[in-house]
């Protein structure tokens, strides 16, 4: 998860227009706001219940494929995250992983993006997207390990 992205979207003026707007406290019940993160207390809830069961440091591909079909069917993700995350299982799929070999996700996209940012002054256009994907994969799975072991702190309850 970046901060910026967090501190940015609290400092946007738009953003905090809307975030007023659909901010609807009730009888002390948790606000279903959105928040920065796109997450509200009920969401955080069904990602804790989701991620129960996954470790991204020991998780098969066959297993990741379940849990980014969970956490879709949660409405956690959208369908541009779906399809983000589903980029991952072919990633595996491309460097010979089996189906039911445990790898640890984020030792996996953190070597690959060792070895292209060692030659980071030679890539040519392709590869500097590939960097870029490998990047934004590796925050995924970082994001899901984080959210497995502390998922209420990605989503803010609001009661009065």
């Amino acid at each position: 998860m970046k901060i910026a992205n967090i501190i940015a979207g609290l400092t946007d003026s738009k953003a905090a227009s809307k975030r007023a707007e659909t901010i609807e406290l009730a009888g002390g019940k948790p606000s279903l706001a959105q928040w920065p993160d796109g997450l509200n207390p009920a969401r955080a809830a069904a990602l804790g219940e989701t991620l129960a069961g996954f470790d991204v440091t020991a998780i098969t591909p066959e297993e990741f494929s379940v849990l980014v079909q969970r956490l879709y069917k949660a409405g956690v993700i959208s369908q541009e995250d779906y399809q983000q995350l589903a980029a991952i299982r072919a990633d595996l799929h491309a460097d010979g992983i089996r189906s039911d070999e445990r790898v640890n996700l984020i030792d996996f996209y953190s070597r690959k993006l060792r070895r292209l940012q060692d030659r980071i002054d030679q890539l040519d256009p392709a590869e500097q997207q590939e960097l870029a994907a490998i990047t934004r994969r590796l925050d995924w799975v970082q994001k899901l390990a984080a959210m497995r072991h502390w998922p209420q702190g990605f989503g803010l309850a609001v009661v009065i």
